[in-house]
């Protein structure tokens, strides 16, 4: 079974388990002279059952991703670190911005794909619009929004055009893909360097983010296309 048919199934299972552990409580007990709608010894064993089922599902789970276990703890701990950084003063934490920005990319640029929701592009506005306000230069980088506009083959030949125009002149882009599915953010995925994903700080989610994991490479698996 692959590892996302298991999640899938554990998934499942854990529903089960809710559903009969409710059904155990709602008639745990009643008057002798009402009639009871169901069996709860019976219930009981398939609870029971389904339990021992869930263990070895997870217990499979666990065995075929204890490889990648170490970058998942490691994961978390980078979650940790980052929560830490971002509590810390704006002036703590600006110096640490422009010692990383100074020493690794001296010029970033960033690209907003999701034009519904456009959430870096009114970050990008919003510090430009403070810095006006303060009278203070603040870093802003070059920004694009590319507008929804025409067909996805349009769309994706304007988006690859423009990463290229940035890269002559920048050395870092980020991009912001948004949440759902689509040809640019296909498009974009592949182009990168590096991806960013928020995730839990566990497996389970990794199949479900990426695709299927195959544990002894710690790749993600190609998938034929349907």
């Amino acid at each position: 079974m692959k590892i996302a048919k298991a999640l899938k199934l554990k998934n499942q299972l854990a529903g089960d388990i809710a559903q009969l552990k409710d059904l155990l409580a709602k008639q745990n007990s009643r008057s002798t002279k009402q009639k009871f709608d169901y069996d709860n010894r019976e219930v009981l064993t398939r609870l029971r059952a389904k339990l021992d089922e869930l263990v070895k599902v997870k217990a499979a789970v666990a065995a075929a991703n204890a490889e990648i276990y170490d970058k998942v703890f490691r994961l978390a701990e980078l979650k940790g670190l980052v929560t830490t950084l971002t509590g810390l003063d704006t002036k703590a934490f600006g110096a640490i911005l422009v010692r990383y920005r100074d020493a690794l990319y001296p010029q970033s640029a960033t690209i907003d794909l999701d034009a519904r929701q456009r959430s870096l592009t009114h970050y990008i506005e919003n510090r430009r619009a403070w810095s006006g306000r303060i009278g203070r230069e603040l870093d802003v980088p070059q920004h694009l929004c590319p507008e929804a506009s025409g067909g996805e083959s349009e769309s994706c030949t304007a988006f690859a055009d423009a990463v290229d125009t940035l890269a002559e002149h920048h050395g870092f882009i980020v991009i912001d893909t948004p949440g759902h599915d689509g040809a640019l953010s296909r498009l974009a995925h592949s182009m990168a360097d590096t991806l960013i994903t928020p995730l839990n700080a566990t497996v389970d989610p990794l199949p479900f983010a990426l695709g299927p994991i195959l544990p002894e490479a710690l790749q993600v698996c190609v998938l034929p296309a349907e």
